[in-house]
């Protein structure tokens, strides 16, 4: 975990005239900082974190009343492949999945960190995650993907960003089509992913998320705990019918 020290904090408020503060170039370092008074990009490193999931660090910095999130640039060293750049523009899971198993540096565990992401992105009603907003990162034991931008967390107006079958969300309220696409997703699914999926849901049972969203942001307990926790409910009926779907 990187700190954002002085120097830095001092930049962020020189560039601050501007909505979206961008790079910021440091001792050798690029920054990226963009304004987040509801600390969505804290709150999701510390929620990605709960279930080992590959996420940028954030940290938050305040700067004239207005909160402002600060990540590290992953593609500095070669070392990282936006998703965008390997797979294409794409929000069709199985469009990505087909891809993505054609890369060079593609492995199985890979697979299932993609499936990862995606319950964690229809836990938390992301709405913002797209090709863009996901890569890929060497490490010493190989390639593991790593997702950052989660601006968009606990969005119950807008469907969801990555989708299993597009038909899903021509007619009918956002929310509804959010659930049935997931479910027809699941009928898609081998067992052992389903079981990742109910194996993430213990862990964010709704008191440990409440306990993470306290300790980032407090002000907005109450608001995402009210969405969070009937949400929680719904997808935890889906998955009790989903462990007789699979292939």
């Amino acid at each position: 975990m990187f700190k954002v020290n002085k120097e830095l904090s001092g930049q962020i408020v020189r560039s601050t005239n501007t909505l979206h503060v961008g790079d910021i170039y440091l001792e050798g370092i690029h920054y990226y900082v963009k304004p987040d008074d509801d600390k969505m990009e804290v709150l999701a490193y510390h929620l990605g974190r709960m279930a080992n999931l590959g996420v940028v660090p954030y940290q938050s910095v305040k700067v004239r009343n207005h909160f402002y999130s600060v990540s590290k640039d992953l593609r500095e060293d070669g070392s990282f492949l936006l998703a965008s750049d390997v797979l294409g523009d794409t929000r069709f899971i199985i469009d990505l999945l087909d891809k993505m198993r054609k890369l060079d540096i593609y492995c199985e565990e890979m697979e299932y960190d993609f499936y990862r992401m995606y319950f964690f992105d229809f836990l938390f009603l992301n709405s913002d995650r797209n090709s863009r907003n996901f890569g890929f990162l060497k490490a010493p034991e190989g390639w593991k993907l790593v997702m950052f931008d989660h601006m968009l967390l606990f969005d119950v107006q807008y469907p969801f960003t990555m989708r299993f079958h597009d038909n899903n969300f021509q007619n009918g309220e956002a929310l509804e089509n959010y659930y049935h696409d997931f479910e027809q997703f699941l009928s898609f699914l081998d067992q052992e992913v389903i079981q990742v999926f109910l194996h993430m849901l213990e862990i964010y049972s709704c008191d440990a998320v409440r306990g993470e969203i306290r300790k980032v942001h407090s002000d907005k307990e109450q608001e995402y705990m009210e969405i969070y926790s009937t949400h929680y409910e719904r997808v935890e009926k889906i998955l009790s019918r989903g462990v007789h779907y699979g292939r």
